[in-house]
């Protein structure tokens, strides 16, 4: 439908490469960043940002315009592979960018939620702790929340239960089987079974109640 998209904040708990995130560590916070649009390959990003609490450990290529309202200046190579190069492959300009204590958190709007998908592989394939924190269908005339779960939250052995537990009738009311029948089909004892199914529910939950 015209006029619909995806909004999406993807956290970052340890960018591969990042001034941004190197800027605002070990206590301090970035609020806002401002970049420049190189003419051509070769020239550098310039990328202002509102830094506050930073220590005398903070990054120190990160240069003072207006120090007393936190004002820095900061200079990167294009086609470093930083987390906004990788999202903005994909067509999706990043909306805004904020740090604190070393982790990254970006937003951005997406066409779709498979483009979604590809943009947050490309930022585990460089990065450790990347987690989708909010996503919602975007629409003319009102929002849809989405809740996106990621497969790789679950080990495979959660995923095979909740899967068999599911296609045996497990959750379905009245109960097509119990839970002695589908440990028996997995050739696993009932209490191991009630463990592992224990566990994967809650994860579920986090992810639907956004804990």
């Amino acid at each position: 439908m015209r006029g619909e998209s995806v909004f999406a904040e993807v956290k970052i708990r340890d960018p591969a490469v990042c001034q941004v995130a190197t800027a605002s560590e070990p206590t301090a916070t970035v609020n806002r960043v401002s970049r420049t649009v190189p003419a051509n390959d070769e020239e550098d990003v310039t990328e202002e940002l509102e830094l506050a609490d930073a220590s005398s450990d903070a990054d120190p290529t990160a240069n003072p315009v207006d120090e007393a309202n936190g004002v820095f200046r900061l200079r990167r190579p294009v086609g470093q592979g930083c987390a906004c190069e990788l999202i903005e492959r994909h067509d999706c300009p990043v909306r805004s960018i904020y740090a604190e204590g070393g982790q990254l958190s970006l937003t951005f709007y997406a066409r779709d939620l498979r483009t979604i998908r590809r943009a947050v592989a490309d930022l585990k394939d460089v990065s450790d702790g990347v987690h989708l924190q909010c996503l919602y269908q975007t629409g003319e005339k009102s929002s849809r929340n989405i809740v996106y779960i990621d497969r790789e939250l679950f080990t495979e052995r959660q995923r095979e239960v909740l899967r068999t537990a599911y296609e045996m009738g497990y959750f379905a009311h009245p109960k097509e089987a119990n839970a002695g029948d589908v440990a028996a089909s997995l050739g696993i004892a009932r209490t191991t079974f009630a463990e592992h199914l224990s566990t994967a529910q809650r994860k579920l939950l986090d992810r639907l109640l956004g804990e």
